[in-house]
């Protein structure tokens, strides 16, 4: 009996010890968007944009700017545009790149950000080549940006 208690508590152990590390996982990119562009230049200039690589020019149809910054030296940033998988999932179009910045390097770039499916991936490489993907779009609900733990606004972590 000791013994299962034993390697019962050191289970609870080590699941509370995974969920404290996945919740307090730091992000890894700070978000924004400028519907028409419009802010973007005025936004530039609140912040230190000298790791930000120029505006990428969108197709006829892009309608916003979206910039994403890593908030770690060691991360790049690459935008794909979105295909979906066999089970119907968003997936970055590997051969279909859009823009990549440098390590380190802020990305804005020109898209058309659905309230659906998504039409770009972005896909961040961390120091450990790990990939983390964030695909932009609006809440239907309320028309925000829709972003997780990975990738925040700029006004949620500054």
């Amino acid at each position: 009996m000791k013994n299962c208690s034993l390697r019962l508590t050191l289970m609870l152990g080590i699941l509370l010890f995974a969920l404290v590390a996945t919740c307090s996982a730091e992000p890894l990119a700070k978000v924004a968007i400028f519907p028409n562009g419009d802010g973007l230049a005025e936004f530039l200039d609140t912040i230190d944009d000298s790791r930000i690589t120029p505006v990428y020019p969108g197709e006829e149809w892009a309608d916003s700017v979206i910039l994403v910054v890593p908030l770690h030296d060691d991360c790049a940033v690459s935008v794909y545009r979105a295909v979906l998988d066999d089970d119907f999932r968003p997936v970055p179009d590997r051969d279909a790149l859009i823009v990549d910045g440098p390590v380190g390097w802020g990305v804005p770039y020109w898209s058309l950000v659905p309230e659906g499916a998504p039409g770009t991936i972005v896909v961040l490489t961390d120091g450990e080549g790990k990939e983390h993907t964030w695909e932009p779009a609006f809440s239907g609900e309320d028309g925000s940006l829709i972003t997780d733990s990975n990738f925040v606004p700029f006004d949620e972590f500054s």
